[in-house]
Parts: C-alpha cells; sequence; structure tokens
C-alpha cells in the first residue's frame, strides 16, 4: 500500500480517482506535521472502513503506509521539524471560489507494496 499526494482543490472541484482518497483541510498555514497527523486523524478516514473491507486491505498496512509518506515528508523538510515546514501545495489551490474550504487529497493505491 502506497500514499500518494493527488491534487489540492476546493471540495467542489475535486476530480475524484478510483483508487480510496483521504482529504485534509488545509489553509495558509498548514505545514507538514499537519499532513501527517491529518493521514491519521479517524474524521479523515473513517469512510475508508468500507473500502478496506471489501478490497480485504488492513489498517495496519495503511498505517505503515503513513509511515512511509512520513519519510518523504521528512526528507521535503530538509532537517527541519515537521511543524516548521508549510505544505507547498497549499499554494497551489484549483479553484478561487472563497466560499468553499480548501482541501489536499491523498490517494490510497493498495497495489504498491513498500519495501
Amino acid at each position: 500500500m502506497k500514499i500518494s499526494y493527488y491534487e489540492t482543490c476546493n471540495s467542489q472541484y475535486h476530480s475524484g480517482h478510483h483508487l480510496p482518497t483521504v482529504q485534509i483541510m488545509i489553509d495558509e498555514n498548514t505545514t507538514l506535521a499537519d499532513i501527517y497527523d491529518g493521514l491519521l486523524d479517524t474524521q479523515n478516514t473513517e469512510h475508508l472502513d468500507y473500502q478496506f473491507e471489501q478490497e480485504n486491505l488492513s489498517w495496519d498496512d495503511y498505517n505503515n503506509a503513513v509511515d512511509e509518506f512520513k519519510k518523504e515528508l521528512l526528507e521535503y523538510a530538509k532537517g527541519k521539524k515537521l511543524t516548521e515546514v508549510k505544505w507547498d501545495n497549499s499554494l497551489e489551490i484549483i479553484g478561487e471560489d472563497e466560499d468553499y474550504d480548501c482541501y489536499s487529497y491523498f490517494i490510497i493505491d493498495p497495489e504498491v507494496n513498500e519495501k
């Protein structure tokens, strides 16, 4: 299982994906730590229960994938704490409508095996 960044946009512009996704609300102050915490937050992931059951996926695999994604975040942070580095994608927002919250979307690919 692998977690990958997909896009950042207002919810009305999200193009969807055939793989399970996790959405994390962001703003200009969102840090890498917020992204990591958001991937572990049950409010963001509870909708995955059904998909995991249908596809015979485990939460252990998901948590391992989150840990692998954290390694990517730490590499991006270049020695700084995750709380000190802003989530750059929060500036690349698709859609300009301020009436909607903005989210970063992450794809969960169950077919990718991590080493």
